[in-house]
């Protein structure tokens, strides 16, 4: 019987053994499956992690493009207006061709890139912004100022009388003052501190 009882504790501890030896190797698989997924999660978080990199970067660029797109949209509006006026400027007659050039020049500014050159030039320099939004009052009030002289005048007007002289320097006045913004504006861009606008 002794015989019979140690048999069957040999045989008890053989199923253990192997039990066990199957419970191990069951447990080393799960385990090695969580490792594999722990892993994959990792390996996916690290290329979700590059991807926001590589999107802050691209995000990054196209900001910074846009402002330069934007500044060199305030910049050539401010080039273009100022050369429009200082060409319109150059005569003393109201009715010269290089004023009748100049005036849908400065309209068309007014019409299609204000808003965008003040939109743009806020976040460069508020200063400019507030120069470049004087400039373009200025030109609304000289462009409805010309139309009055120009209709009061266009017809059998005569140089040099009274009347007609101070209606031209009336009407001049809102294109020189916004000439003057303009500068003020182009300065303030370059980092210097606009002098005083009249």
């Amino acid at each position: 019987m002794a015989n019979w009882i140690t048999a069957i504790a040999a045989a008890i501890a053989a199923v253990a053994t192997v039990a066990y030896f199957i419970a191990t190797v069951l447990i080393f698989r799960e385990t090695k499956k969580s490792a594999d997924a722990a892993k994959k999660s990792a390996d996916a978080a690290d290329k979700s992690a590059d991807a926001a990199q590589q999107s802050i970067a691209l995000v990054r660029q196209q900001l910074e493009e846009r402002a330069r797109a934007g500044a060199f949209l305030v910049t050539d509006t401010i080039d273009l207006t100022a050369s429009a006026i200082e060409e319109m400027l150059k005569s003393s007659d109201l009715f010269a061709p290089n004023v009748a050039g100049s005036l849908p020049r400065i309209r068309a500014v007014l019409d299609q890139r204000a808003e965008g050159v003040l939109n743009n030039a806020a976040p460069l320099r508020q200063d400019a912004a507030k120069e470049l939004s004087s400039a373009f009052d200025s030109l609304r009030t000289g462009l409805s100022a010309y139309e009055h002289f120009h209709t009061r005048f266009a017809h059998g007007y005569t140089m040099g009388s009274p009347d007609f002289t101070s209606n031209l320097q009336a009407t001049r006045q809102p294109f020189e003052r916004a000439l003057a913004h303009l500068r003020n504006a182009k300065q303030a861009l370059s980092g210097a501190p606009p002098p005083s606008a009249p």
